[in-house]
């Protein structure tokens, strides 16, 4: 049995703290919400059974009170009979900023790929190569890696850093 949470139609990533179906937000707002405040919009249709996280809608809730036309833009649900009281709690929390989204992405591993991804040294000690989580590109040396990340993803880095400090803000 799988302990896998479906994933957020906004953020992707798990609905492990609680979701609300796209059917109980307003479909046209969010796609005009998005389009104004992430620069983007949607590639499909959102379905009505698409699920929405708690913290996607409480960051847009967050942007809203901070500076964004709250009418215009309140794409989420106005009441609070969505939450039960954890989440009710989770949500205090998060707007008091001492909780924030987390998640690990677990990578399956399969053992015959593992096991060519070790490659002999001239010592004859088993070394295992380093993978990038950006590309997946394999590196001998963990400080090959960190010059490959440094230069090559430094955009997506920097991406992550800045909604981070708007996030901690």
């Amino acid at each position: 049995m799988s302990s896998a949470r479906p994933l957020c139609v906004l953020c992707e990533r798990p609905t492990a703290d609680g979701a609300v179906q796209a059917v109980h937000v307003d479909k046209e707002k969010l796609q005009t919400w998005l389009l104004n405040v992430c620069g983007y919009e949607f590639a499909e249709e959102i379905e009505d059974h698409d699920l929405i996280c708690y913290f996607c809608i409480w960051h847009a809730e967050f942007l809203a009170q901070h500076g964004l036309n709250v009418e215009a833009d309140s794409w989420w649900p106005q009441d609070m009979d969505y939450l039960d009281d954890a989440a009710k709690e989770l949500r205090k929390s998060y707007f008091d900023g001492m909780v924030e989204q987390s998640w690990v992405q677990l990578e399956q591993i399969d053992e015959s790929e593992s096991e060519e991804e070790e490659t002999k040294t001239e010592s004859g000690t088993e070394q295992k190569k380093r993978k990038c989580f950006y590309c997946m590109k394999l590196f001998k040396f963990s400080s090959a890696l960190a010059y490959h990340l440094k230069n090559t993803h430094k955009n997506a880095i920097s991406k992550e850093v800045k909604a981070l400090k708007q996030m901690n803000k």
